[in-house]
């Protein structure tokens, strides 16, 4: 009996120190989670329209599309310039702000002599939760009058297990005169009745989208290009 009672406080003490370990193990990686669970990440997005005329008539373009939903959004250019305060998102501030782009080489190259015109060019960061938390941010084009064309839209980043983004975008675009006639054949359209000067187009996609890779999401009439960059743990 000494024997055997002379051993119980070693056993005791090595489960001990294996609880303690455990502990460890099992504890710091839900820190860690902890404090990264509101991650901050910078998104840019370039929105463009081309001017290839062979899509007008190629593809059947309905006349009534379902517009985006904007109520219950945040005007994504009221945040930027202050006179909208960013929202909660979990306990912290999603903290919208503007920040420098990043893809100037890209957006160069998208001039209306190689066949581009950008409707929506933005870079911002914010702290980004899940997809039930995160309110959808509007864009549009309204201060380029001159553009001939019209975007209004949705876009929504969110983290589950990977970052995600949800454009939801319309762009009414004037038909081209030398392309006209042959639209409204091609739609079947009444020639002796009331041609529409413009048709609108929708764009609706979600992404998983991987930071620090371009992405490109492409429609015959507009595309996007959207970088998303990591910062970090929001502070």
């Amino acid at each position: 009996m000494q024997h055997t009672a002379s051993k119980t406080p070693g056993l005791l003490n090595f489960f001990k120190r294996l609880a303690f370990v455990f502990l460890l193990t099992s504890v710091l990686p839900v820190q860690a989670q902890t404090d990264e669970e509101i991650p901050n990440y910078t998104l840019e997005v370039i929105v463009f329209e081309t001017f290839a005329l062979k899509s007008w008539a190629e593809e059947y373009w309905p006349e009534e599309v379902e517009s985006p939903i904007i109520e219950n959004t945040l005007n994504l250019q009221d945040l930027l310039n202050g006179t909208l305060e960013s929202p909660l998102v979990g306990n912290k501030s999603m903290a919208v702000k503007k920040v420098a782009f990043s893809l100037n080489d890209e957006a160069a190259k998208l001039t209306p002599q190689r066949g581009y015109r950008i409707l929506f060019h933005q870079a911002w960061s914010q702290n980004t939760l899940d997809d039930v938390q995160m309110p959808k941010l509007w864009i549009d084009n309204g201060s380029d009058a001159n553009s001939g064309s019209l975007l209004t839209g949705t876009v929504k980043l969110y983290k589950s297990r990977y970052a995600h983004v949800d454009f939801d975008l319309e762009l009414e675009r004037r038909i081209p005169g030398r392309i006209k006639d042959e639209f409204i054949a091609h739609e079947k359209l009444d020639p002796a009745g009331v041609i529409p000067d413009t048709w609108r187009f929708k764009l609706e996609e979600s992404r998983k989208i991987r930071p620090g890779q371009l992405h490109y999401i492409d429609h015959p009439h507009f595309g996007v290009l959207v970088q998303l960059t990591y910062n970090g743990p929001a502070k």
